[in-house]
């Protein structure tokens, strides 16, 4: 995979403290009693609409380094004027909104524990389709890491949680519970990686990253305002829509508004992998966090777990920071050990007279494999990713 960019470091850096900071801003308001919690579904339209917001404001604006500095008959034009563009992050948008739906009903199905082991198959799922559809490439260390990730935040997760069957669950119904936690497992990381692709597509007058949010709020805020309003009879009962909306809700709701274009920037400049190692990692400070803030005790599940996690995102970020200099000198061992295997063959093969001809056949194959090997490592290098063309249209 190529070498990290500083940008990528510094907003992996800043989106490890938004989720750790909304991860514990969550848990505070989940667990007080003594004041109303706003609606879920509020909560999310309104971070959607602040995104937009946010996304149209550094699109127009330029400060302190930030910004296109554009004009609103542009933005409108790049949104507006162009709907086969805009309509191609239509399709991350309804991806989340079927995931979010199939998982109200694997909750309904199994036991909380169950979809939350099973859910994890996102970290490993979000690997593969990155190496099948857009070309990136993982050492063996990086694929182990990613192995010891899964199983520590499976750990973290059962650490915490209750064993206690829903309310209403069949044993017949578990396979339905269970297929819907894997299909929102694989429509979350076919959703990341679509647009991962969409964000570093190659095009001449490509949107700015700003554009492509604003893009994204133009199809999640409707979905999210359909939410609120299948929900409506609940909000109002519970005191209205803004009900529960204090200093602590409105805190979490502007973090998570941020959090959504850092994490569009971590995308662009790193890759969706990174970005589940660094929500992974914040979620085990955030729970440290808490033993200090709220009435939170570590067990010993938790801690294996989060070493685990720990380390795996030790020797993940070790090889990203190294780049392409660890993937080629593997890609150039591997060539040397193939050479070197067609080499001997050849070389045992001359001492037989009866097979000296095939002897010099295999020397003379052995070179042009070297050249052949040579030539194969300088296409990669200069390859374009299948899922990001060069021509204007998006395929796969």
């Amino acid at each position: 995979m190529p070498k990290l960019s500083t940008v990528a470091i510094v907003s992996l850096s800043i989106l490890l403290l938004e989720h750790c900071s909304s991860v514990t801003l969550a848990r505070y308001t989940q667990q007080r009693v003594n004041a109303p919690n706003p609606a879920p579904t509020v909560a999310v339209l309104a971070a959607e609409l602040l995104k937009l917001l946010m996304s149209v404001a550094l699109e127009l604006g330029h400060v302190g380094g930030l910004g296109s500095a554009s004009s609103p008959p542009k933005l409108f034009k790049s949104v507006c004027g162009s709907m086969g563009d805009t309509l191609r992050v239509a399709v991350p948008a309804f991806l989340y909104t079927v995931q979010n739906n199939l998982i109200y009903i694997a909750l309904a199905n199994i036991e909380v524990v169950a979809f939350q082991v099973l859910y994890q198959s996102k970290l490993l799922l979000t690997a593969l389709l990155s190496f099948a559809f857009l070309g990136s490439r993982f050492s063996l260390q990086q694929w182990a890491s990613l192995v010891l990730l899964t199983a520590g935040v499976i750990a973290v997760e059962m650490s915490g949680a209750k064993t206690d069957a829903p309310q209403g669950a069949r044993r017949h119904r578990l396979g339905v519970g269970a297929m819907a936690s894997l299909v929102s497992a694989l429509l979350s990381a076919c959703a990341g990686v679509y647009f991962e692709a969409v964000v570093k597509k190659v095009e001449a007058s490509a949107p700015s990253l700003w554009v492509r949010n604003v893009q994204l709020c133009v199809f999640s805020v409707p979905l999210a305002a359909v939410g609120v309003a299948y929900q409506w009879p609940k909000i109002q009962a519970a005191g209205g829509p803004l009900s529960g909306f204090d200093a602590y809700a409105n805190s979490l709701v502007v973090l998570n508004a941020a959090g959504g274009l850092v994490v569009a920037v971590v995308v662009k400049y790193g890759d969706n992998v990174l970005k589940n190692f660094t929500t992974s990692c914040s979620v085990i400070l955030g729970t440290i966090i808490s033993v200090f803030l709220f009435d939170f005790h570590l067990t010993a599940q938790f801690a294996w777990g989060a070493t685990l996690v720990m380390f795996s995102a030790y020797i993940y970020g070790r090889a990203a920071l190294l780049g392409n200099d660890a993937s080629e000198d593997h890609a150039t061992s591997a060539l040397n050990c193939r050479d070197s295997f067609v080499n001997c063959l050849a070389f045992l093969d001359c001492f037989s007279d009866a097979h000296s001809a095939r002897g010099k056949k295999l020397l003379s194959e052995g070179e042009t494999l070297e050249a052949a090997g040579l030539l194969d490592v300088e296409l990669r290098s200069r390859s374009v990713s299948p899922l990001i063309p060069r021509d204007p249209t998006l395929t796969g």
